[in-house]
This record gives C-alpha cells, sequence and structure tokens, in this order.
C-alpha cells in the first residue's frame, strides 16, 4: 500500500477529536437512501443539507454518500473507493456523483416515453403533474402545444371538455386553470354547472326564470276555463272570449248574465234570476 493511503474504516473522524461546530454539523446530516430511479434530485437534497450543515470538504461528503448508497451503486464505484484509499483520488465526492449520475441517468428517448405514457391525475393537483411531467423535459427543450395535449389527456374528462375552450401560452398557464377547476369541484367530485367555460346569454335582472315562469302560471290561472254546456260540443270554445263571467265560470248552469254576452239560451239564464 503506497504511503499516504487512506483506510475508510481508519480514516473516519473521531467525535471526540472534532470542534463542537463539526461534530454538530456530522450529526445533523443523514441522507436518505439513494433514490435509484431519481439521482439528480437525490444530490440536489444532499448538497442542501451539506450547505447548510457548513460541509465542504469531499471527503465528508463522500462519506455521508457511501453510508447512504445501495449494494450495486456501490459496486460501480469500486475503484473511485480504491483510489480513495491509496491516495490517488483527490475529489473522491465529486468523481462518485458523476459516475452515478451517469448509470442511473435516463437518457432523453425514455424520459419522453414516461411523458408519453404519464399516469393519469390521481388525488394530486394538476400543478402537480404538471410539474412532474416538466422535470422530465430535457434542459434547453420548451414544451409546446403536443406536450400541453400530452397533459389534458391525463386529466379527466369534464376537465378536458372545459380546458379545451381555452388558449394558454404555456404549461404553467394550462396547469393554473386546471388548478381552478380543480379546486372547484372538489378532488373527486364532477365539475359543478357553476364552473363553465362559456358565459350563458345574459337576462335582464327583472325577468329571470323565476319570474318567467310565475308569470306563466298566472296568466294561466286568468285564462278562462272552457266549460261549455254539460255535453256541449268543443266548438263553443271559440265563444270563450265572448262570454260573461258568469256563463264563463258556469256554463248552462248560471242564474246571472252580463250585456254582450253570447250564449245561447240567454233567456233561460234572464229566467233562473232571483
Amino acid at each position: 500500500m503506497a504511503s499516504g493511503s487512506r483506510k475508510l474504516g481508519s480514516s473516519d473522524p473521531d467525535p471526540d477529536a472534532l470542534p463542537p461546530a463539526a461534530t454538530l454539523a456530522a450529526v445533523a446530516v443523514k441522507l436518505p437512501a439513494l433514490w435509484v430511479d431519481r439521482p439528480k434530485t437525490w444530490f440536489i437534497q444532499a448538497e442542501a443539507q451539506f450547505r447548510l450543515s457548513g460541509i465542504t470538504r469531499e471527503e465528508t461528503k463522500f462519506f455521508h454518500v457511501l453510508a447512504a448508497l445501495p449494494p450495486t451503486a456501490i459496486e460501480s464505484i469500486t475503484d473511485i473507493v480504491e483510489s480513495f484509499e491509496d491516495g490517488g483520488e483527490e475529489e473522491p465526492y465529486t468523481a462518485a456523483k458523476m459516475r452515478i449520475l451517469g448509470d442511473l441517468s435516463e437518457t432523453k428517448w425514455s424520459r419522453m416515453s414516461k411523458i408519453l405514457h404519464h399516469e393519469g391525475l390521481g388525488d394530486q393537483r394538476p400543478s402537480a403533474m404538471m410539474n412532474n411531467m416538466l422535470a422530465l423535459m430535457s434542459k434547453g427543450d420548451k414544451p409546446g402545444d403536443l406536450f400541453m395535449a400530452v397533459f389534458m389527456d391525463r386529466l379527466p374528462e369534464d376537465m378536458r371538455a372545459l380546458l379545451s375552450l381555452g388558449d394558454f401560452r404555456s404549461p404553467k398557464d394550462m396547469a393554473a386553470a386546471a388548478d381552478q377547476i380543480w379546486d372547484a369541484k372538489g378532488s373527486r367530485g364532477a365539475v359543478p354547472t357553476a364552473v363553465t367555460a362559456v358565459r350563458p346569454p345574459s337576462r335582464s335582472p327583472s325577468r329571470s326564470p323565476a319570474n318567467q315562469n310565475r308569470d306563466c302560471r298566472s296568466k294561466q290561472s286568468r285564462r278562462p276555463s272552457t266549460p261549455g254546456p254539460s255535453g256541449g260540443s268543443r266548438a263553443q270554445h271559440s265563444q270563450l272570449v265572448q262570454l260573461c263571467r258568469f256563463h264563463a265560470k258556469f256554463g248552462d248552469k248560471a242564474y246571472s248574465c252580463q250585456p254582450g254576452c253570447s250564449w245561447s239560451g240567454n233567456g233561460q239564464a234572464g229566467q233562473r234570476r232571483n
């Protein structure tokens, strides 16, 4: 073994020998297990913890990463570990990070396939699904109409019907509109009738549907009925507008009549007056 070599077991820092601030940083950082399906996101979180804890040394970062790697990932960087132990690797963390990202990162086409076959909305908000799909885009690529069409296709049918009437300048605008519909209808309910992309024709406030229905019923209640003489024909219905109010209501049972009434047999009606 070359002089100056560093064994992982023998070079681990002794907490008692570290100053209080360094001991606190070593205890504060506890990385989760590597997210094999999202290694880039995992390293972003790891480096955020390193910065919050004031950790800047490559060696310290390297140890924390090694403690969070599954066996298969450690096997992929065995040569880096051995080179570090022999004193030949001065930036073990950076080397390990680049190797892991290169091995586990997806190709552009596999990410595009994930966008095309993205899972449905489920219980998440539309903007959350949009962010997940945007994260799969390659750096520098701009999502266009086709991307937004794929996003819409993952939404429930009632939401698609409303969004299809809109003209959105960006995926973020579409996601914001989808969130409004989602919030209005609830996480699992149907789109309420109050949420509509097309406004109904305007109506005069004084002629609301309820008022119109009341007017219609009022007119019907004022319209004279069509009793006519018992057993009489419907031909007399055409004469209703010429009948007095007594014959219009009682027909041949009326005992009174008014001038101008065209009821046949007015003489009989007159004879029945008390």
